[in-house]
């Protein structure tokens, strides 16, 4: 409310802060336990901060700016390096120069942001910087795809729209967001904050070029949900000053009477993203799973692996031997031997390449596979 306030006025600040209160995808990111929600908050810090820098150069502004960015770089390295692009760009395009303040300060708080993955790549020999390497070349790993990479951009860039404004409004949220977009870029005389929008909403899709393959990832774009809705409420504000309120107000109801409708959608987890790579997961259903197991080993020791979400980290079917499978049989399988057999767990993600990736880099050379169950949408290799 207060970023649109200073910028815009009461009016537009009301719309974006309804908008943005009651969206069903930023709702649906909030319930998502892992570290990308956490960029929305101080995306919105860091573009609130340099809107004030481009006004006035303060240790406040600069200090919420330099630590937002840094906070988003420890919460994805990927997305920090996107902002980052289009924040060097923002600062030419507006002609902002760093007073001496800003040259002081922002070297010290970056030092301290750093300091802990300076210490351990020293530590580790550079692993990070090599996987981050090895990242890159491995995404332009043969023939560069311009059209499938334009179409992937436009398909997950308009999806992301669609999510954050209204997941069943047809093509309305992409017009609200691409017909503005494409005015600001268009209009000669651009504001610091018009120039600050574009740069939100283009700045993450753009140079997610440069790394297409790992573009697919939905939460590379989680830091525009908030440009996409100030954009938004920016249109619907001008709209209003421009004699069409009538138009203004019926695009704004719409879009708030569809978000509370949504708002049933949440408690179904119906078109919630991180749900649906597997439908049909029950608790019932992965007791079944823990029981198949128990009783194939016929009391002899085993391990496991599981193919689940998020991955390589089955925290949940850890949790499900050591609670259900100790209080059911009593016993939890020990450290397991040479010769003891293992049983793979995949839940039906959808991923079907990382799956034969996964099991023909690590499983196989781990074992040979013996027989292949299923119970509902869990297959159980042995």
């Amino acid at each position: 409310y207060q970023f649109l306030n200073d910028a815009v006025g009461k009016r537009c600040a009301l719309i974006g802060s309804l908008m943005y209160s009651t969206s069903f995808g930023l709702i649906v990111y909030s319930r998502w336990f892992s570290h990308p929600p956490l960029i929305i908050p101080f995306s919105i810090l860091l573009f609130w901060s340099l809107y004030k820098i481009s006004i006035k150069q303060d240790w406040l502004n600069i200090s919420i700016a330099v630590v937002s960015w840094w906070s988003i770089f420890h919460f994805d390295l990927v997305v920090s390096l996107f902002f980052l692009s289009g924040i060097i760009i923002y600062f030419f395009w507006q002609k902002i120069k760093l007073e001496k303040i800003s040259r002081i300060f922002i070297p010290v708080i970056s030092l301290l942001f750093l300091a802990p993955y300076l210490l351990f790549e020293a530590r580790h020999g550079f692993l990070m910087l090599s996987g981050f390497r090895n990242f890159l070349s491995a995404s332009h790993n043969g023939a560069f795809d311009v059209v499938g990479i334009l179409r992937h951009l436009f398909y997950r860039y308009t999806s992301e729209i669609g999510d954050i404004i209204g997941p069943d409004l047809s093509i309305i949220p992409v017009l609200l967001c691409l017909i503005p977009a494409l005015m600001l870029i268009l209009k000669r005389n651009k504001t610091s904050f018009e120039k600050l929008i574009i740069i939100w909403v283009l700045s993450l899709p753009t140079f997610g070029l440069f790394i297409s393959p790992a573009f697919g990832l939905k939460h590379y774009l989680i830091g525009m949900g908030p440009g996409f809705i100030i954009l938004t409420a920016v249109f619907l504000d001008r709209l209003w000053q421009k004699k069409l309120k009538l138009l203004s107000a019926l695009m704004f109801l719409t879009i708030m009477f569809n978000n509370f409708y949504l708002l049933s959608w949440v408690y179904t987890n119906r078109a919630v993203f991180y749900i649906l790579p597997h439908p049909g997961m029950t608790l019932a259903n992965e007791k079944k799973v823990i029981d198949d197991i128990y009783r194939d080993t016929q009391k002899n020791n085993f391990g496991w692996e599981a193919f689940t979400l998020p991955y390589f980290s089955p925290a949940g079917w850890q949790y499900l031997f050591s609670w259900y499978g100790k209080s059911k049989y009593n016993w939890v399988p020990k450290e397991l031997k040479k010769g003891e057999k293992f049983y793979v767990i995949i839940e039906s993600t959808g991923d079907k390449l990382f799956l034969q990736n996964w099991l023909k880099d690590t499983m196989d050379k781990r074992g040979k596979l013996i027989s292949e169950t299923s119970s509902d949408t869990i297959k159980i290799q042995k």
